[in-house]
């Protein structure tokens, strides 16, 4: 059974709104999110693309908000060979399933 276009917009809404209760724990709402995604098609399809571009670029503001900044230059310091490292590795494993690939 297909919703209707109105129904799903009140749904979508509805559950936005929800998410954004101070008892609603971000794992639940990624659930939920993932839950209405495979239940109905995307009711503000044509908003889509600005509204994940926005959302991105404010949850990484976000994010930034809420971490210390000297914890986050120390542990910079330390993860720095780690990251190297791993950013090296990754790149390199990527190359290689490429050539394989092909």
């Amino acid at each position: 059974m297909e919703l209707s276009l109105n129904t799903r917009r009140i749904v979508f809404v509805l559950g936005a709104l929800f998410c954004l209760l101070p008892f609603m724990a971000a794992p639940l709402a990624l659930l939920m999110g993932l839950i209405f995604a495979q239940l109905m098609k995307h009711p503000f399809l044509q908003f889509n693309q600005k509204a994940t571009n926005l959302l991105l670029k404010v949850s990484v503001v976000g994010l930034g908000f809420g971490m210390n900044v000297f914890s986050a230059m120390k542990v910079g310091k330390e993860g720095l060979l780690f990251t190297v490292v791993s950013i090296f590795g990754v790149l390199l494993l990527g190359f290689i399933l490429g050539k394989f690939s092909k």
